[in-house]
């Protein structure tokens, strides 16, 4: 057994919610944690590492591994994993559409940013380009 503390709007919804349906409160807390528990359990949010990017016609190593933390979104119902300094912003709805998708981004930044010439980039396009290079190298 525990408490919770719950913000004024959301106690008052509550309230309404087990009055109306001659339900407690406990009992919709209860099925709350359960379903949260339903949709978040299977998914494993152990950090990404990557080493390798690989497709048919390019392979990058990573001087370093990278490791890339999922959470949700604010949705609740993507997993993401995001790292600003290389660009990469992922978003799906299962583990393994992650990490293909992820590997994917990786490549198409790649080829889009750290093969092209700095003065065909923007000051931010160059960054990108030089975070790259720092943290991959084709093989």
């Amino acid at each position: 057994m525990f408490s919770i503390r719950l913000d004024n709007e959301i106690d008052n919804r509550l309230s309404l919610l087990a009055k109306s349906t001659g339900r407690s409160k406990s009992y919709f807390v209860r099925e709350a944690v359960a379903a949260y528990l339903d949709h978040n359990a299977s998914i494993d949010f152990t950090p990404i590492s990557v080493d390798v990017v690989k497709d048919q016609n390019l392979t990058l190593r990573a001087k370093e591994a990278l490791f890339f933390t999922l959470e949700r979104d604010d949705s609740g119902k993507l997993i993401c994993c995001i790292k600003d300094d290389i660009g990469v912003f992922v978003y799906s709805e299962t583990r393994d559409d992650l990490i293909k998708q992820l590997n994917a981004q990786i490549l198409m930044l790649w080829r889009e940013y750290a093969l092209e010439s700095d003065e065909k980039l923007s000051k931010s396009g160059q960054k990108l380009k030089k975070s790259l290079l720092e943290a991959f190298a084709e093989q």
